[in-house]
């Protein structure tokens, strides 16, 4: 059974569409997480903060993420289940080049780890 040559150029446009497809898939859901990771892992490790809560808010401007304001104005951006912990008045301190976040509340002392939830990302 021989092809004519517009059977050749189907069959050679669907073996096209389908590593076009390959690729695409690949790059954008195989290693995005990955990618998300090393991004995420390294924005946590360099980040630092010291300070006392003083607003807890979400910043509808950037995806509803959850914002701790401290008592030095600074913004502090953190995971939903570290966010949902700290209360107002709690003091917070985060050291670059590690990834533990201490919160003191009330004669308390917590730890969080960051990479808890930068595990959930892999």
């Amino acid at each position: 059974m021989e092809l004519s040559i517009k059977q050749l150029k189907n069959l050679l446009f669907v073996i096209l569409g389908i590593v076009f497809i390959y690729l695409v898939y690949n790059d954008f859901f195989v290693n995005t997480k990955e990618e998300n990771y090393k991004i995420a892992y390294e924005i946590d490790i360099n980040m630092s903060f010291n300070g006392v809560v003083v607003k807890k808010y979400r910043e509808k401007s950037n995806h509803n993420n959850p914002v701790l304001l401290l008592n030095n104005e600074e913004k502090v951006y953190l995971y939903e289940q570290f966010f949902s912990k700290i209360k107002l008045q709690d003091s917070i301190v985060k050291k670059k080049g590690n990834l533990l976040v201490y919160v003191y509340s009330n004669n308390s002392k917590i730890v969080m780890n960051l990479e808890d939830e930068l595990n959930l990302m892999k």
